[in-house]
């Protein structure tokens, strides 16, 4: 086999009941190119691992298989998979998600190669919801990513990128590990996010307009939380990584600063919102009434400072809040 052009890299866990979908996308591909597969599995327990290996057999050629040897935890698993390629190209996506269109590849390849100046390129997706058994198309669809994913947007989303949908040059890999500190990149809580951040900030990411992928949202998946504790403590880590990003190129952005701290400010007064943390819900709102909000946003912080109160408040406003009628937005 020739050396691939693109390589696949599938990252999975514990994911029998759909893993099959994640490979078979990839087998649907129609290209002009060779491209590789390689599997990432941290030590799975519930059949993937036996799964993907009956896989591996069928399609020697195609199918490369990283097999912990012990449960190395998410990013470790990552970061053995993303460095392993040596093509020009790296599509990244994860065990419960697929693709559902089999030019995907094609198109993407076809774009960078066509746009020298975008180091990666995305698409728009499908989610999943699997306690609803609902599927909600265009889910890449904001205004703001019509034809590029800008660093000062994405540094204050960190979440619309739909991982199965992208395509990125090796190259900006390499430079990522090379020139992010590794003490650094292990402090962050997601592999994929700081990657994306750091092409927005070195390159150009670009969107392509079409739906490409499925992702899937699962009850138990790693970006759900028992309590809302452990979502706060998620979102404070994620603002971690912001305030390092922006450190390091945000240029001294003023309205970008402070359009990340009223982030901060609202995730502050949503938590005490929710756990009826009162001292923390008044003190978030105090500080971002002080700065220039809609009124529909005051006025759906002014709710969840009442709801923050006392129970009985807190299913008050919850009502009012989740009122399609009202026009209101949850900040």
């Amino acid at each position: 086999m020739s050396k691939p052009l693109v390589s696949v890299c599938l990252i999975t866990y514990n994911q029998a009941q759909y893993i099959k979908d994640a490979i078979e996308g990839v087998l649907a591909q129609k290209v002009t190119f060779p491209i590789e597969l390689i599997i990432a599995d941290d030590f799975s327990t519930d059949g993937t691992r036996e799964i993907i290996i009956e896989y591996q057999k069928k399609y020697p050629e195609l199918i490369n298989l990283i097999l912990q040897e012990k449960n190395v935890g998410p990013h470790q698993n990552w970061m053995d998979l993303i460095q392993s390629p040596v093509s020009e190209y790296i599509a990244y996506f994860e065990g419960d998600d697929y693709w559902i269109d089999d030019e995907k590849l094609q198109s993407q390849v076809d774009f960078l190669e066509a746009h020298p100046g975008s180091g990666m390129v995305c698409t728009d997706y499908r989610k999943y919801f699997a306690l609803t058994d609902t599927m909600k198309p265009h889910f890449f669809s904001d205004r703001r990513y019509a034809s590029e994913v800008a660093f000062k947007d994405y540094l204050l989303d960190m979440s619309s990128i739909g991982t199965a949908t992208i395509l990125i040059r090796r190259a900006l890999v390499q430079d990522y590990f090379a020139g992010i500190p590794a003490e650094k990149r292990e402090g962050f809580i997601v592999g994929d996010t700081p990657l994306w951040l750091y092409v927005a900030a070195n390159s150009k990411i670009s969107v392509i307009p079409r739906e490409t992928a499925v992702y899937r949202v699962l009850g138990n998946s790693a970006c759900h939380f028992k309590t809302p504790d452990d979502h706060y403590r998620f979102v404070l880590k994620g603002f971690e990584m912001a305030d390092f990003f922006y450190e390091m190129y945000g240029n001294n952005d003023i309205r970008l600063l402070e359009s990340l701290t009223q982030k901060k400010l609202k995730a502050a007064l949503f938590h005490g919102y929710r756990i009826m943390d009162a001292y923390l819900a008044k003190t978030s709102y105090k500080k971002l009434i002080t700065y220039p909000l809609t009124m529909k946003r005051r006025i759906s912080a002014g709710l969840m400072l009442i709801g923050s109160h006392n129970e009985f408040m807190n299913r008050l406003t919850a009502v009012i809040l989740r009122t399609k009628k009202s026009g209101l937005k949850r900040i």
